[in-house]
């Protein structure tokens, strides 16, 4: 948990460095640097809408292993030790948050701290190439309406 909080502030960090302050920029007059940064634009984007994907998942699976101890516990302070239904439907909410727990920790977790360092990388990529430059305006007129990007 503390790890992913501590990659989210570098994320935010990073992109208070992307918007940086305005002041005399450089001023890209190479085609194919202004077509680069505004690829790079694109990518960024992609992969911030799958970052807030995967922190929208990791958020939701977090809140369910919360409910699932929850019902645990009220379970467990309720039960009948005698009873064996009630055993037995104990173990399978056992179970449950077992499944839970092990798919949050692995899969959940390691799916958004990939997102995260993918989106962070594209952004130091970024900072380093583009931001705090501003194209020429003849040249952006005429790379955009033909910008092919690749697929990220």
């Amino acid at each position: 948990m503390r790890g992913v909080v501590i990659r989210a502030l570098s994320l935010a960090g990073m992109a208070v460095a992307w918007v940086g302050p305005a002041g005399a920029q450089e001023v890209i007059k190479d085609p194919g640097a202004v077509g680069a940064c505004l690829c790079q634009q694109q990518n960024m984007t992609t992969l911030l809408d799958a970052l807030h994907e995967r922190q929208q998942n990791y958020e939701t699976s977090q809140k369910a292993l919360a409910s699932l101890d929850s019902e645990l516990e009220a379970r467990r302070a309720r039960m009948d030790v005698y009873n064996d239904a009630e055993i037995q439907a104990y173990k399978q909410l056992l179970q449950r948050h077992d499944d839970a727990a092990a798919a949050f920790a692995g899969e959940v977790t390691q799916s958004y701290n990939a997102a995260i360092e993918r989106y962070n990388e594209a952004l130091a990529g970024y900072n380093g190439n583009c931001a705090g430059k501003s194209f020429d305006q003849t040249v952006y007129n005429t790379v955009k309406p033909a910008l092919s990007c690749p697929k990220p």
